[in-house]
């Protein structure tokens, strides 16, 4: 199995210095493939449905792999779990967003799009708004050849509430209804954990609806640590049974980290990549895959 990083933590790493050297870092820190975040951008996020947000943000992912790295997959662009919308504003505001970004996939070859659904207190409510979302985007994801990966989210910012995109069953709710390949699931193994649900369960509950992943270790809250960095008593996640996990269900997609740099300092940027890497070729490997 392939191992992957999110783009933040290797810009962090190497000083923001343009997502080509940060691959190359990622690449010489033995990482193969990168977790595109479209969130980081230091822009508005109404930049991203222009036409120099898909200039610029296809270059940036043609820049990845001249360095040799891969795109296993990119995050879409999301509003803070404590920031409500209704319905109306919701698509008025992502939607263009989500459907340039898509293009964007499309152009740099991008697999899967990993996206935060909308919610709100109603969970039928928000089930018929999403799925209406996910029908509209659906010719899109068709045409650029692009898997949509529902992640599992929680509400309430640091409260960790019940989003109705929290369990394995809310989200497979979702894939079931539109039943089309273009739609599946990415697992956050620490949103799992802080919403009180068993990440290892989830992975045998999607089985091969699970494209993507987003691993690391939680100290209580959703702080996004390298896996086994916490101690059992705060992160309870067992993550040789999570490769097993993976093994058993024939896992496709990369063993992807979503972890922070924190604040170690400058020096320190390559070795913090150097450790993750050699984690999470760890827990790949004994995948098996």
């Amino acid at each position: 199995m392939k191992i992957s990083l999110a783009s933040h933590a290797a810009e962090l790493a190497t000083g923001k210095s343009g997502f080509g050297p940060a691959a190359a870092a990622m690449k010489s820190a033995g990482f193969d493939a990168i977790d595109f975040s479209l969130c980081d951008y230091d822009r508005p996020m109404e930049w991203l449905a222009t036409e120099d947000a898909f200039r610029t943000i296809v270059a940036d992912m043609e820049a990845v792999k001249a360095a040799g790295i891969e795109i296993g997959q990119c995050h879409l662009p999301y509003l803070p779990s404590d920031v409500r919308r209704s319905r109306t504003e919701y698509v008025a505001e992502l939607l263009p967003l989500y459907e340039n970004c898509l293009r964007m996939c499309g152009a740099a070859g991008c697999p899967i799009a990993v996206i935060h659904l909308y919610f709100e207190d109603d969970a039928d409510a928000t089930f018929e708004a999403n799925v209406a979302m996910l029908r509209a985007l659906l010719p899109l994801l068709r045409e650029n050849n692009v898997t949509l990966a529902i992640e599992n989210i929680y509400a309430g910012g640091s409260k960790y509430l019940d989003s109705h995109i929290t369990t394995a069953d809310d989200i497979l709710r979702y894939v079931e209804t539109i039943n089309d390949p273009h739609v599946a699931v990415c697992l956050d193994v620490g949103h799992a954990i802080i919403s009180k649900n068993d990440p290892i369960y989830m992975v045998y509950r999607f089985g091969h609806h699970l494209v993507a992943t987003h691993i690391h270790s939680t100290g209580r809250h959703d702080n996004h640590t390298i896996p086994g960095s916490n101690p059992y008593w705060l992160d309870p996640v067992n993550y040789k049974a999570l490769s097993k996990a993976l093994h058993d269900v024939q896992y496709t997609g990369t063993y992807n980290l979503e972890v922070g740099y924190c604040f170690a300092p400058s020096d320190a940027g390559m070795p913090f990549l150097q450790l993750a890497a050699a984690v999470a070729r760890h827990f790949a490997g004994l995948t098996g895959l």
